[in-house]
């Protein structure tokens, strides 16, 4: 049976690359999770969430964990509020971890900074991923999606054609 699953928030992160170890550490626990890293909104280093959709019961520790996992990343921000509604409710607030370093983080990759780029139509951020050394043929979301595919996705044609003459 599903059941209403709601989460909202915002996270602030110390950079980039602190950014993206949050979000490696939430597509690692979101499997099964009705929240997927689509659902996140970017700017800069903000990420919003504002999901409201249904998903099981059993879903709830492990979209918990995953909002935990992405949110111990971050330095600032109102953290999430997730909730599942049925007759005896859950609820969790989840804070942001405060993280101020790159203390104990893997390399960076830049991986969701092109995920980021060609799913929201950024042509520049995407064309100085591909000159900085970002492999535009790497899978970067749960699916296995290619940056030219996440743009053909979100209807950025030009951008995937765009891609394609870059190698991707």
């Amino acid at each position: 049976m599903s059941f209403p699953i709601v989460a909202k928030g915002e996270l602030r992160f110390f950079d980039g690359w602190a950014m993206e170890a949050g979000l490696d550490a939430f597509l690692v626990r979101s499997v099964e999770s009705p929240v997927n890293v689509e659902h996140f909104r970017r700017v800069e280093h903000w990420l919003y969430l504002d999901f409201e959709g249904a998903g099981l019961a059993a879903a709830w520790d492990g979209t918990v964990d995953a909002l935990t996992a992405l949110a111990a990343h971050a330095m600032a921000g109102n953290g999430f509020e997730v909730a599942l509604k049925q007759a005896h409710g859950r609820h969790v607030q989840i804070p942001p971890g405060y993280r101020m370093d790159h203390d104990g983080l893997p390399a960076h990759h830049y991986r969701w900074e092109l995920y980021f780029a060609a799913r929201d139509g950024q042509d520049e951020r995407v064309e100085a991923c591909a000159r900085g050394g970002v492999d535009l043929r790497a899978k970067l979301d749960e699916p296995g999606r290619t940056a030219r595919q996440l743009a053909e996705a979100h209807g950025h044609t030009a951008l995937a054609a765009t891609i394609a003459r870059l190698g991707g």
